[in-house]
């Protein structure tokens, strides 16, 4: 008896001595140095990283009902669907390849945040449609991202979600093409660390790179805001835009021309380039393309080279409007934001050098000093170019035909100054014509012309006459309707800016510049307001004038009279 319970006392002191150093070195030991990590330099070479394999309990989360932190910190907004959605019916998905849907994070993330993104995609996905959640932990320091991270997701997701951690801060760019490489999955889904999908998400993509392999196709970007109580309010993005952008690499929405809408609602439809937060494309396309430009840095501009590179290799871009994922906004900071502007517009700069050939001038027509700026090594995506089917000049004339460029087709270039108030007109996101301070260096301001077919533009909005005021429209949406062909302008050199079809003048407003120029009956000869200027007149317009084509060579009021 007496033997049995020295035998007891001796299993239990061993037992409460393992669990010590349990504590000690699971537990209470969350050392960032202590990760395992691999050399970035091997990885932008092969692209390998040793997956983490560590255990233990962190004490810090209830992580026997994982619902109590989720609906705390990132409860999720309820399922819906929109329209004609809501009964399309896919082909079935037994021969559809799975999907690796892959997320990188960073310091500036939040663990509710990816914790929301990753529950959002477990739940409202078809389990037998995902290979695997690729988590890139992009070399992050913060100490929820350590132990409590990694426990979390090796206890609630052992099966389909595997975090992956950078030994350096590589950036989304690099991180993206890591996860590429080591995902399994035959369909690659690239995708923000704060997002929310919604039911039915995934299917759409799938069946459009089912139809066609060399795909790329984007979700619909919603969004969602904290209302001032502190809840998430899901907001719905439009589903009848096309994605566009211009020389100066600012890219937004235009309503699509009515001549690329869709039979069914439901179906997916044409995009010029892709919002870089949410997109799927066959993994082996996705290679034979060239993957990422590896040497673009961080974040910013990889969305229209990659967009571009699929047009170029015969491919399409498309977005499927009833894949839809919110982007959660109003976070204090953003992931790799520094340094943005000097690492975005060097990524700009490799993006021109290598696929805008003759077209380059427009793009340094925004970055003049971009020109000497160091870019790094492009020959290996120059090789990559190679192997296109088609090039710039291509994809401006049949996919996106109606992107201008102030210096190949422009009469006049601003800013555009008034006489009366000394300011210039300004593009803005509003449809109003805002007058501003003059500058040289303002992108709003020089990237207002008067183009060779006498619109009043901008790469990629044009100004129309509407009553007395000045609307811009999407050139994409009407660059070939009525009104835009309706929408020409006559100027005479420092002199009166009169719309053809109306013969009003445009005037800038005396006293609210923020409220827009407008249209008035012509006085030019006793208002200045109607007297403006373009800081350059080019070549085009003096042969112009010159050859007599322009009605310029008549007095301003015999032409009013006349037209």
């Amino acid at each position: 008896m007496r033997r049995r319970q020295r035998i007891l006392r001796g299993l239990l002191l061993c037992l409460f001595a393992g669990i010590c150093l349990f504590v000690k070195r699971y537990v209470l030991s969350d050392d960032h140095s202590s990760r395992t990590h691999v050399d970035g330099d091997s990885l932008r070479q092969s692209g390998g990283i040793e997956r983490r394999n560590s255990s233990g309990i962190n004490l810090q989360m209830r992580l026997d009902d994982p619902n109590i932190f989720i609906e705390h910190h990132c409860p999720l907004t309820l399922e819906t669907q929109l329209g004609s959605c809501t009964n399309r019916s896919y082909a079935s998905f037994e021969s559809v390849p799975k999907t690796s849907i892959i997320i990188t994070f960073h310091n500036s993330e939040s663990l509710s945040a990816l914790l929301h993104t990753i529950h959002s995609v477990i739940q409202r996905s078809p389990s037998s449609l995902i290979e695997e959640i690729i988590i890139i932990d992009d070399f992050s320091t913060k100490e929820e991202f350590g132990g409590i991270l990694e426990n979390y997701i090796k206890t609630i997701f052992p099966d389909k979600v595997k975090l992956y951690r950078n030994s350096e801060n590589l950036g989304l760019i690099r991180s993206r093409l890591n996860g590429a490489r080591l995902s399994r999955g035959e369909v690659l889904y690239f995708m923000d660390s704060h997002s929310e999908v919604q039911k039915g998400w995934l299917e759409p993509l799938l069946f459009e790179i089912k139809k066609n392999r060399k795909c790329l196709v984007s979700s619909i970007f919603d969004w969602m805001e904290k209302t001032a109580d502190d809840q998430w309010t899901y907001r719905y993005g439009c589903s009848n835009h096309t994605t566009i952008f211009d020389w100066s690499m600012g890219f937004g929405w235009g309503f699509r021309p009515r001549a690329e809408n869709p039979e069914n609602a439901s179906d997916a439809y044409k995009s010029r380039i892709i919002i870089g937060a949410y997109v799927a494309i066959e993994k082996r396309f996705f290679q034979e393309i060239g993957e990422f430009d590896a040497g673009m840095e961080f974040w910013g501009g990889e969305n229209i080279e990659l967009s571009l590179r699929v047009w170029l290799f015969g491919g399409e871009v498309v977005t499927a409007p009833c894949s839809r994922v919110a982007h959660l906004e109003g976070r204090d900071t953003r992931a790799y934001r520094d340094p943005y502007r000097q690492t975005v517009e060097r990524n700009y700069k490799r993006l021109a050098e290598v696929w805008f050939d003759d077209y380059r001038e427009c793009f340094y027509y925004f970055f003049p000093q971009l020109v000497d700026v160091d870019m790094g090594n492009i020959t290996d995506r120059l090789q990559v170019k190679a192997a296109a089917q088609h090039d710039i000049k291509w994809y401006l004339e049949s996919v996106y035909p109606e992107l201008g460029c102030p210096v190949k087709d422009g009469l006049a270039l601003g800013p555009i100054r008034n006489k009366k108030t000394e300011t210039c007109l300004r593009e803005s996101s509003s449809f109003v014509l805002p007058m501003t301070q003059c500058s040289d260096s303002d992108r709003r301001q020089i990237e207002m012309y008067w183009s060779a077919d006498r619109h009043l533009r901008t790469p990629s909005y044009i100004y129309v006459a509407k009553e007395k005021r000045i609307i811009k429209v999407s050139y994409v949406s009407s660059g070939k309707s009525s009104k835009a062909a309706n929408a020409k302008w006559i100027h005479w050199k420092d002199g009166p800016f009169i719309d053809i079809q109306s013969k009003l003048c445009l005037e800038a407003p005396s006293d609210n510049p923020s409220g827009g120029a407008t249209l008035m009956p012509c006085n030019f000869d006793v208002n200045s307001a109607q007297i403006w200027s373009f800081r350059n007149y080019t070549g085009r317009y003096d042969a112009l004038v010159a050859n007599r084509t322009l009605p310029v060579n008549l007095d301003i009021k015999e032409f009013l009279n006349t037209q």
